[in-house]
C-alpha cells in the first residue's frame, strides 16, 4: 500500500511571503493604491489572488485585470524569493524513504509558475506530480485531488492533502482526502478543529 501525499506550496512547502507581498504591493501601486500593511497582509495572502484583488479594488473586473497582472510582475521579479519552508528538504526524502509515500503537488499557483519553482529547485526530483491551476483560475485545488485518485487508482493506496488553510481542508474534504494541517502557514484552523495540525 502507498501513501499519495499532495502538499499545498504557499504557507506549506514554500514560504512565499515575501515575493506574493511584493507583487501585491507592486500591483496596487499600478491602481494608485497604497500598499497593504505588514500586519494586514494574512488577509490577502492564502485565498486565491482573484478574491483579495477583488476586496482590495472593490471591483470584479479590476480584480481579474489586477490578476493578470499580479501573476505576470510575480513570475517576471518575485517568484525568485520563494524558499523551502526549515528542515522541509531533509523531511521529503525521509516520506518517500520510510513512509512509503509518493509526494505530490496540488495548488493554486498557476502551472507557469510551478514549471519555474520546479526548475528553481528541481522538485521533479522529490514530487512524482506537480498540479498547479490554470491561467483563468478555473481549476479548483479539488479537482487536482480527484485527478491524482484517478492517477494513481483507489485500491491499495491511500491519499493524504498538507495544507495551512481551511480551503485546503475543505479541497481534501470534497475530494475525501485525509488531511493533515501545518501550523507555520498563513491560515489558521479553528480551536476545534478535529484533524491533525503539525
Amino acid at each position: 500500500m502507498a501513501n499519495i501525499i499532495a502538499f499545498d506550496v504557499d504557507g506549506t512547502l514554500f514560504n512565499t511571503m515575501k515575493g506574493v507581498q511584493a507583487a501585491l504591493n507592486h500591483t496596487l501601486a499600478v491602481y494608485k493604491l497604497p500598499p497593504v500593511p505588514d500586519e494586514d497582509m494574512s488577509q490577502y495572502i492564502g485565498p486565491p489572488i482573484r478574491e483579495s484583488f477583488t476586496k482590495l479594488l472593490n471591483n470584479r473586473d479590476l480584480a481579474e485585470e489586477a490578476t493578470i497582472l499580479f501573476r505576470q510582475v510575480y513570475v517576471d521579479k518575485y517568484l525568485k524569493l520563494s524558499a523551502y519552508y526549515d528542515n522541509m528538504e531533509r523531511l521529503l526524502p525521509k516520506l518517500i524513504l520510510e513512509k512509503d509515500a509518493v509526494l505530490c503537488i496540488a495548488t493554486l499557483k498557476t502551472q507557469r509558475q510551478m514549471e519555474i519553482l520546479s526548475s528553481q529547485f528541481s522538485l521533479s526530483d522529490s514530487f512524482d506530480t506537480i498540479l498547479g491551476t490554470t491561467e483563468d483560475g478555473k481549476l479548483k485545488k479539488w479537482q487536482m485531488l480527484m485527478s491524482l485518485k484517478e492517477k494513481y487508482g483507489m485500491e491499495n493506496n491511500t491519499f493524504y492533502m498538507i495544507g495551512d488553510t481551511m480551503r485546503d481542508y475543505e479541497a481534501a474534504k470534497e475530494a475525501d482526502f485525509h488531511f493533515i494541517g501545518v501550523s507555520y502557514g498563513y491560515g489558521s484552523f479553528p480551536d476545534n478543529f478535529e484533524h491533525p495540525v503539525a
